[in-house]
């Protein structure tokens, strides 16, 4: 062997004393593990209601950072396994983390927390119940934070231990997950988590391993908690989709601060706010971007598009059940408040105004309003497209290369003051009738007949604000439950209909079932009025009336006597007893009507100005 094998080796040492000396890395891990346990029990408490809730960002500007809409709280976590802290040392983390606060303070109140496994040496310390106390400086001490988190989720969610140690370890690797991705994002993109993110999390774990343990209200998808944080990425977000909170998550919605900071002063003051317009005027957007500017602030629920009245009372003892405070709140979002639900909004209303810590966000079309019954206790805000909002959409669209649009005028004039309809104009550089002339075209020639005719049926129902039980309509149309489903597939994929809830159609917004309406039908073999009361059987109960009113208020006075024989001969064909009271309900507010527009007009012969 050569010489320079033969070089001495390092004295071999007993495997006991190599142990030893390399628990460094060790002891660097059990911290780290220390400081995740902390962060996961500070959400809890949140969650609990025991601690007010803001988003916790872990390895922030420190250890853990809780970051609120007035303050920020800065933490350090420091672990020992046996050995008490001197007072000088903890006096020196407390002067590190108001050093590194000063750099970066800007007129932000700041508080500086050291937590601790161990106490300082002849003092005795608050627990981390006195974490949120007032004081700039604290040090709390917290010696079992593992053991504290699952004694908490066992005892709210009357759990056992071992599933609550399951959901513990859940939230612990949202933590150091957090953590991690957070070493390489910057400022802007911060990895944050709310309240809300914990209680999806539990939620998830909670429906795969126990189902018995989660509220009726959640596991029978009355409410689904909010998730802020997962893009959805939609290609075709801009050809007529609706809004979800995905889509905000995406960056994809348009940023609109005045009208979200009116709704926001509107809820913190009246706690219940719908926002209201005709439909594709952005309701959906607003209220979305209303919500996750909350999400730090409020637990988010999502009232799901199943309700009625009917689920009114699990949605009132799943509330009660979370104790809302002030210190920890809980929202609902109600999106689309209509006629099949809006009985909900009025209970949910009454029944929990006593609640201060529950605020209920909803959207309402403008035609609706008149059905919310206690109006009083409601704050309405309008959503509305003008021209300063249209120029800065056409602005940013136009520094994205996504619109061919040379000025923002005529398509904002062409999009009738819908949100939906101008950006959806904007990106596809053509005009509506266009763009739906050509969606039709391309049915024809591929001969998508089935396609086609849900098209022509659907859109002369809600071009007049109405919706469409689908498994009736594809019995009036003899399609196949295989044709059928396949053929809507391609439409709601598309973004021509919408299943606004179980077996129910409905249009994107009634300017573009119009559109619709007008380039399916020749009016030589497809005629509007034909496929109408071919079709009017399958509208739903809850709209009927209002197609009904829609269809005679907009005929000429030589058809009526047509018309009303058209629905006469429907009464006396149906034996159903909901769908002859819409009818009628439908004729009396038609004639009620004609009757206002009649003496409004004799008022203004003798002079009396329309306004009073």
């Amino acid at each position: 062997m050569s010489e320079e094998y033969n070089s001495p080796q390092a004295e071999a040492l007993p495997a006991s004393e190599a142990w030893n000396e390399l628990r460094s890395g060790a002891w660097a891990g059990r911290g780290f593990h220390y400081q995740h346990l902390v962060c996961t029990l500070i959400l809890v408490r949140q969650w609990a209601g025991l601690a007010p809730s803001g988003y916790l960002v872990p390895e922030g500007f420190e250890d853990c950072v809780l970051e609120f809409t007035d303050h920020r709280i800065l933490i350090q976590i420091r672990s020992r396994n046996d050995a008490t802290f001197r007072h000088a040392e903890v006096q020196k983390i407390l002067a590190t983390i108001d050093d590194k606060a000063a750099r970066f303070k800007n007129g932000t109140a700041i508080r500086s927390i050291v937590i601790l496994e161990q106490p300082r040496t002849n003092t005795v310390e608050t627990g981390i119940d006195h974490l949120f106390d007032g004081e700039d400086q604290k040090v709390c001490v917290c010696g079992e934070p593992g053991n504290e988190i699952v004694r908490l989720l066992s005892t709210d969610l009357e759990i056992a231990e071992v599933i609550a140690e399951g959901l513990a370890s859940d939230l612990y690797r949202l933590v150091a997950d957090a953590a991690a991705e957070n070493a390489s994002l910057p400022f802007n993109k911060r990895r944050r988590i709310s309240t809300t993110e914990v209680e999806r999390r539990i939620f998830e774990r909670l429906e795969a391993e126990d189902p018995s343990a989660i509220d009726h209200a959640l596991i029978s998808g009355t409410l689904e908690p909010v998730d802020f944080t997962t893009p959805v990425d939609e290609p075709n977000f801009y050809q007529g989709v609706k809004v979800k909170v995905g889509h905000v998550a995406a960056n994809h919605v348009m940023d609109r601060p005045n009208d979200v900071n009116n709704i926001l002063n509107a809820l913190r003051q009246r706690r219940y706010v719908l926002v209201y317009g005709p439909s594709g005027a952005g309701k959906s957007a607003l209220v979305w971007l209303a919500a996750s500017a909350l999400a730090s602030e409020l637990r988010w629920f999502l009232i799901t598009g199943l309700v009625t009245i009917a689920h009114a009372d699990a949605i009132i003892r799943f509330v009660r059940a979370r104790r809302p405070t002030e210190m920890s709140p809980i929202g609902l979002v109600f999106d689309e408040v209509g006629s099949s639900n809006s009985a909900l909004w009025d209970v949910l209303v009454r029944e929990l105004r006593g609640l201060p810590g529950l605020y209920l966000l909803g959207s309402v079309r403008q035609e609706d309003v008149n059905l919310i019954a206690n109006q009083s206790d409601t704050v309405f805000i309008p959503v509305i497209l003008d021209e300063v909002l249209a120029k800065a959409v056409w602005e940013r669209l136009s520094a994205e290369n996504q619109t061919n649009w040379t000025h923002w005028r005529e398509p904002f004039e062409q999009s009738d003051g819908l949100m939906l309809e101008y950006v959806h104009l904007l990106t596809q550089g053509r005009r509506l009738a266009a763009v739906i002339e050509e969606q039709i075209r391309q049915r024809e020639h591929e001969n998508r007949n089935e396609e086609l005719s849900i098209i022509r049926s659907a859109a002369v129902i809600c071009a007049r604000g109405g919706e469409v039980v689908a498994s009736r309509l594809f019995e009036l149309l003899e399609l196949q439950p295989d044709a059928a489903n396949r053929a809507l597939k391609r439409l709601i994929d598309e973004h021509i209909v919408r299943e606004s809830r179980q077996d129910v159609l409905g249009g994107l917004h009634m300017l573009r079932s119009d559109a619709l309406m007008k380039s399916s039908h020749d009016e030589t073999v497809f005629l509007a009025a034909d496929t109408l009361w071919n079709s009017l059987p399958a509208t739903t109960r809850e709209t009927l009336p209002r197609v009904v009113q829609s269809v005679l208020v907009d005929s000429e006075a030589e058809y009526e006597p047509q018309l009303l024989q058209r629905l006469a001969n429907m009464l006396g064909n149906s034996d159903d007893i909901d769908q002859c009271a819409a009818i009628l309900t439908g004729l009396g507010l038609a004639t009620l009507g004609h009757h206002v527009d009649l003496f409004m007009s004799i008022l203004e012969q003798h002079g009396v100005q329309r306004a009073h």
